[in-house]
């Protein structure tokens, strides 16, 4: 018989790892047999380890409520351990629902924060979903601040909170997405170079002779040769090749001033 696991906690914001690195990446090393196959988030902030550990002490019949920054939300691109582990936690279908809190909730800081529900039994109409809501104007102000702490949630907002939760309807605070919805790869697309060159542009020229480093490596050679040329180029090795012998380093300079990309250039 599975027994229904339910925790709630709030790890601290921001908490470095730095003091038990080789603690945490042994563990890593351990992939999925141990706590933290999915990834290691920056050593800065060890959110996303707590949550990893709860995850790991879920059963067959288990759901998880914790309170976090907005960090593990945001940081980290495509590749980083950060969305590494939000990437497990997305396809293997264990987040049920974010909630965004209002700022101000907290003793000691008055950043926003927000409640992650995550769930290994979700029944068939929320699988591959996540419900987001927004209940960052859902509060009350206190009568008396308590340090950082100036807003609170009245029994009929958190009411309100758990109708919109358990209603899983999309409304104005109320927001339904695919998991696939949040995944997304970085990729390098390499275009091939295609420049154009401009020897006799009044503009570029002006802003090749306004350049520092034509102090040192230009002349009056060049520039008669230039006023010489064609107005336009379209091949690399035709443009040099009208050109008087010139260095590296003259010619990197005319580059720099005298050319543009264009579709109808050839590849360099």
């Amino acid at each position: 018989m599975s027994v229904l696991i339910t925790a709630c906690p709030t790890p601290p914001f921001g908490v470095d790892w730095k003091k038990i690195d080789t603690v945490i990446r042994k563990e890593h090393k351990k992939g999925y047999d141990g706590r933290f196959g999915p990834g290691l988030p920056r050593v800065s902030d060890g959110s996303l380890l707590f949550l990893l550990h709860l995850i790991s002490k879920m059963n067959d019949d288990s759901r998880i409520g914790i309170i976090l920054n907005g960090s593990p939300l945001f940081t980290g691109g495509a590749g980083s351990g950060e969305s590494e582990i939000r990437r497990f936690v997305l396809e293997q279908d264990l987040l049920d629902a974010i909630v965004a809190l209002p700022t101000d909730m907290f003793y000691n800081t008055g950043i926003a924060t927000y409640i992650w529900v995550l769930s290994n039994h979700k029944p068939k109409e929320r699988k591959g979903k996540v419900l987001l809501i927004n209940a960052t104007e859902q509060f009350a102000p206190m009568r008396k601040s308590l340090g950082s702490k100036r807003k609170e949630l009245t029994e009929a907002q958190i009411d309100e909170i758990v109708n919109q939760y358990t209603r899983y309807q999309p409304s104005a605070n109320v927001k339904l997405f695919k998991t696939s919805d949040f995944g997304y790869r970085r990729i390098t697309v390499e275009r091939p170079l295609k420049l154009a060159f401009y020897p006799r542009d009044l503009d570029r020229r002006v802003a090749l002779l306004a350049d520092k480093d034509w102090s040192k490596y230009g002349d009056l050679e060049l520039l008669a040769a230039l006023d010489a040329m064609d107005d336009k180029y379209l091949s690399r090795e035709k443009f040099k090749k009208a050109l008087p012998k010139v260095s590296a380093a003259q010619f990197k300079l005319l580059i720099k001033h005298l050319s543009e990309t264009d579709e109808n250039a050839e590849v360099l």
